[in-house]
């Protein structure tokens, strides 16, 4: 009967330190670090030299990021769109893609929008 008891108490302490660990990583990972995480990681998939583009813009790309996927999630009405870090996920390999076309093709690419202006601010594109 003891063993059973010990039994139950591990796996009850197993699921109090897992519980504890998710926590202390939300509260010590936050979305701008683990965005720029993934932004750079997703980045390389798309044959992006990260070291010409400034930290000061990757931080800009994943602020950009983060309001529009918090702004997809709270006016939504489809059930899918509702959490906003997968939205967030999306955005940031949406945002990869779109730097990936634009830094692999001519300065006089068609794609507009916020992600050409802050490479074009921080001189990593000219927009001629």
């Amino acid at each position: 009967m003891s063993t059973m008891f010990w039994f139950i108490g591990a796996v009850v302490l197993v699921a109090i330190l897992w519980f504890c660990l998710k926590l202390l990583a939300a509260v010590v990972f936050s979305p701008e670090y683990s965005g720029r995480a993934l932004l750079k990681q997703s980045l390389k998939k798309h044959g992006v030299d990260i070291s010409r583009i400034p930290d000061a813009a990757i931080n800009d790309i994943v602020k950009i990021s983060i309001n529009g996927a918090r702004g997809i999630a709270n006016y939504s009405d489809h059930a899918d769109d509702k959490n906003w870090r997968a939205n967030f996920v999306r955005q940031i390999e949406g945002q990869a893609m779109i730097i990936g076309t634009i830094m692999n093709s001519q300065p006089s690419s068609s794609i507009a929008g916020p992600t050409k202006e802050i490479l074009a601010r921080y001189g990593v594109i000219n927009t001629l």
